[in-house]
């Protein structure tokens, strides 16, 4: 296993596999992660059972885990602009609530700017090697 810099487990957070925990992430109280790749910035809720990749900035809460929303809080404090937020947050409906397929989502994402935060949100559900979660 591989754990990122600035990195949070709390109590009892496990990780199994190898796993690839990226920076800023974020593991709740007794959350089980297996084969997760590289997320960035994620926050995994409380007993939590993560099977699938999560994408950059997202929360995912239950067994198995399910895509919630994205991490606001835990981006205003690493320093995303209100504009950037907003940007992510749109991307995160494109993937999650407009019912597109998975290459649907990620070209009308891509199309919505060239912003680095977004250029990484594209980055993390590219490099998915068990899927993400939905």
């Amino acid at each position: 296993c591989v754990i990122g810099d600035n990195v949070i487990m709390v109590n009892n957070a496990s990780i199994s596999g190898h796993v690839q925990v990226g920076d800023w992430a974020i593991l709740s109280g007794y959350s089980l992660v297996h084969q997760l790749f590289n997320r960035r910035a994620l926050f995994v809720g409380p007993a939590a059972f993560v099977y699938h990749d999560i994408p950059a900035y997202v929360t995912a809460f239950g067994s198995p885990a399910e895509p919630r929303t994205i991490n606001r809080e835990g981006l205003k404090r690493r320093g995303f602009t209100a504009d950037q937020i907003a940007l992510i947050n749109q991307a995160y409906k494109l993937l999650y609530r407009r019912g597109l397929q998975l290459e649907e989502a990620i070209k009308s994402i891509s199309e919505i700017s060239d912003d680095p935060a977004i250029k990484m949100f594209l980055t993390s559900l590219a490099h998915s090697t068990r899927g993400i979660i939905r």
